[in-house]
């Protein structure tokens, strides 16, 4: 087997495990208005239920069969939320599943792209060699000089194609991270850099340690702060409040509202407020969404 049929067979086959649905009996049901409140006992024992299948998706034979998307989730009573629900859901005994949200359906569909997966083997290719081409340029770090010595050395990482930053929790990558990524624009104001993590919050992090870097530099000009932009519209609002410059469109109403919102989140017990509160979520982001596009290809 080749090293592409094993990077395609493993994604398979974990898209394949999390699409799975967890099967759940129905021990009670109260309707709130157009929204349900449902109470469940798992089929399987090793089922869990937590705040991460917030937005999913399930499904009931019937009769009537229905759908509905889940609300909120309140994992220590077992549970869920409904809106949306197209029918009423099962009464006590009735059966039901539950389908997590999918995300590695475009992963899939990534290694189907012939030129992305040459890019990534090559890549893959020369980790695993150890081969390390340099190509870029390394700024300078005397503009941080209380960063330690291990943490100055990582600014030579720049200068090859790959690298990493390795630490232990508290040892400082996030603002050795800021410091370079500051200095590297400093330096080389016409570069572009995609800045990305695996949740939102570590990008929120690691954008206000570039921000505050960027503060550090003495004799800064302010414009080069400006260009940092923080693409899409989930991020906590509240700490970007004194930070405007690293919104792209900035809807002032929609942002003091999101800010707000985030402020008075209310208990996914309460189905009909949790429910206005989300709604409400969803049109403020929605509005700081608008110009996602326009923002990525001129950045």
């Amino acid at each position: 087997m080749t090293i592409l049929e094993e990077i395609v067979d493993a994604v398979s086959m974990e898209a394949r495990v999390n699409a799975k649905p967890i099967d759940c009996e129905v021990l009670r049901t109260r309707q709130v208005g157009a929204l349900w409140e449902v109470w469940l006992a798992p089929l399987q024992m090793r089922e869990h239920l937590d705040e991460s299948l917030e937005g999913a998706t399930l499904w009931w034979p019937g009769p009537p069969k229905g759908s509905a998307d889940i609300l909120s989730v309140v994992p220590d009573e077992w549970q869920i939320n409904l809106r949306f629900a197209s029918s009423p859901p099962p009464p006590p005994g009735g059966r039901l599943k539950i389908y997590s949200p999918q995300f590695l359906e475009s992963l899939e569909m990534l290694w189907q792209d012939a030129r992305w997966v040459k890019q990534c083997l090559r890549v893959q290719n020369a980790l695993g060699g150890f081969e390390n081409n340099c190509v870029g340029s390394e700024p300078h770090s005397p503009r941080f000089p209380w960063l330690r010595t291990a943490q100055q050395r990582t600014f030579g990482l720049t200068k090859f194609e790959h690298g990493f930053l390795w630490g232990p929790p508290g040892t400082g990558k996030t603002t050795t991270l800021g410091a370079l990524v500051a200095s590297y624009l400093v330096q080389f104001p016409r570069s572009r850099i995609l800045l990305l993590s695996t949740t939102n919050v570590a990008v929120d992090q690691a954008l206000l340690a570039v921000d505050d870097a960027l503060q550090k530099i003495p004799q800064l000009p302010q414009d080069i702060r400006k260009t940092c932009q923080r693409i899409g519209s989930h991020f906590r609002a509240a700490l970007y409040k004194d930070r405007r410059h690293l919104l792209p469109v900035v809807d002032e109403a929609a942002l003091q509202r999101l800010v707000q919102l985030e402020a008075s989140r209310p208990d996914p017990a309460d189905t009909r407020a949790y429910d206005k509160w989300k709604t409400a979520v969803e049109q403020a982001r929605k509005a700081l969404r608008a110009k996602a596009k326009d923002i990525l290809q001129n950045a």
